[in-house]
Parts: C-alpha cells; structure tokens; sequence
C-alpha cells in the first residue's frame, strides 16, 4: 500500500471515528435499545436460523 493511500484513509479513518460518536445519555433521552436489550439488560433470546415472533410483556 503506498503512503499516500494509507494516509488517505487513517485520515478517512479518524473523520469516522469524531463524526460516529453520541452521547451515550440520548438512549434513555429517546428511549433508544440497544438490540433487544432494555435500559437494565434484560432482553430475549433470538434464533438466527428461523424467523419467529416474540411477544413482550
């Protein structure tokens, strides 16, 4: 790889990694989960290999 391609993308690299970054307090400002997961971690247990329905409570 030559340098100036490298350079390019550490570059490209770093522009990702300022411009992806929130603050970690809009999930419970929006009510935002992460997966399937609640604010407390609880969550469900999914298969990959079948589509399937799970009803909350």
């Amino acid at each position: 790889m030559n340098s100036e391609y490298k350079s390019y993308i550490e570059k490209k690299c770093e522009l990702c990694r300022e411009s992806d970054m929130f603050s970690p307090d809009l999930y419970s400002r929006y009510d935002v989960k992460k997966g399937l997961r609640d604010s407390e971690g609880n969550g469900v247990i999914v298969g990959l290999t079948r589509v399937s329905q799970v009803d909350g409570s």
